[in-house]
């Protein structure tokens, strides 16, 4: 699955608008990262993986953008370099839309909950 992202630049500007929610402090994080969703309980394979635009992360979270609605509660995170990520289950805490020049977007925070091995 493929995302026309907006630019970063936009994604900050508007998380700064944001009201900030976390108990950790945060850092702008202007890379992309891999997600896969968890349904059922189940955790997603590592082709069940695609790449979204994160706008800012901490040590008890993370913040990013993608072009659908999440139709799921909890994901997996793969942080660090992709020949040996670190894979992070995390709950999705609040999800606000957002316009950009090329379409809406949601912006969506997570809670990380515990580290996972695949």
């Amino acid at each position: 699955m493929i995302e026309a992202i907006p630019s970063v630049s936009n994604l900050v500007e508007v998380s700064q608008r944001v009201e900030e929610l976390r108990k950790s402090p945060r850092m702008q994080y202007r890379f992309q990262q891999d997600i896969a969703p968890i349904y059922g309980g189940q955790l997603p394979r590592k082709t069940d993986f695609y790449r979204v635009s994160c706008v800012d992360i901490s040590c008890g979270g993370l913040c990013f953008v993608t072009a659908d609605k999440p139709d799921y509660d909890s994901l997996v995170v793969a942080l660090g370099p992709q020949k040996a990520p670190m894979y992070v289950v995390a709950k999705v805490t609040n999800v606000a839309p957002i316009s950009a020049v090329n379409g809406e977007f949601f912006r969506v925070g997570c809670q990380f909950t515990e580290r996972v091995y695949l």
